[in-house]
């Protein structure tokens, strides 16, 4: 492991002791902010920032160690890590508080920490790109040319999409559109009409979900790698898309599951 993994697992590691606090500290203060107990939403997020730190630990494996010294490796690690330490602390801050942390603009503070925020958050996406890049130009060795497609093509959609769909909910200042009511398990999303967040969540997730898929048929023909990877990146972005447009609509993820 170099010393930009370990730094970077270093982090994920860090945000996961964050969430388990925030867990403990969920037994301890029932405070409701909209219904929901008020360390949930700082939770959700260590815990994202920590999966989102260790998978970029992991990516760093398919990239040549000594390009990782380099300024757009290192923005790799400290345009995720400080920017993640930013908001996780103004998020639990405001829990603390019992406030609102995301589109609560109520006063000047309020609305230059809200900016702060999203422009963090623009940080620590634009953080995949590079990893694609030296992914896409300076592989490791021997890396699978079927593997390395759904590398690059899982950070470039994730980075595109989540950039697109975070953007819309900061637009619109929320994340349902039209009725709102109920909760998806565990994923607490609307019910009632669309919630912007099921899109999110996908986009987020294709650099993960790409690259682990592309790994589970590698023992499959050549031929037979390539077509399942483009069909499955296709098919991918295509649920983010759709589950965007649905929520734009007004219309619940699934909602046949749990009316």
């Amino acid at each position: 492991m170099t010393s930009a993994q370990k730094t970077l697992a270093a982090a994920a590691l860090v945000f996961g002791v964050a969430f388990l606090a925030m867990l403990v500290a969920q037994g301890l203060d029932s405070r409701l902010l909209d219904g929901v107990n008020v360390w949930v939403k700082p939770a959700k997020f260590a815990l994202s920032l920590g999966v989102f730190a260790a998978t970029q630990a992991a990516y760093l494996h398919f990239t040549r160690p000594e390009r990782q010294s380099r300024w757009h490796m290192v923005f790799v690690r400290w345009g995720l890590i400080l920017p993640a330490v930013f908001e996780l602390g103004y998020i639990s801050f405001q829990a603390a508080l019992g406030q609102k942390s995301h589109f609560f603009v109520s006063d000047t503070f309020h609305s230059v920490m809200y900016i702060l925020m999203g422009i963090g958050a623009v940080l620590i996406t634009l953080t995949m790109l590079p990893v694609a890049w030296d992914i896409a130009r300076h592989p490791v060795t021997g890396l699978r040319g079927d593997l390395r497609f759904a590398l690059v093509a899982g950070l470039v959609v994730s980075t595109v999409l989540v950039m697109i769909t975070a953007g819309y909910m900061s637009s619109t200042a929320g994340h349902a559109v039209g009725a709102e009511a109920g909760s998806f398990p565990l994923f607490g999303w609307n019910r009632a009409g669309g919630d912007l967040r099921v899109a999110h969540f996908f986009a987020l997730h294709a650099h993960q979900v790409l690259p682990l898929g592309a790994l589970l048929i590698g023992r499959l023909p050549g031929p037979a790698r390539w077509g399942l990877v483009v069909i499955g990146t296709a098919a991918y972005t295509g649920l983010c898309v759709w589950t965007f447009t649905e929520a734009l609509a007004g219309q619940p993820f699934l909602p046949g599951l749990f009316a």
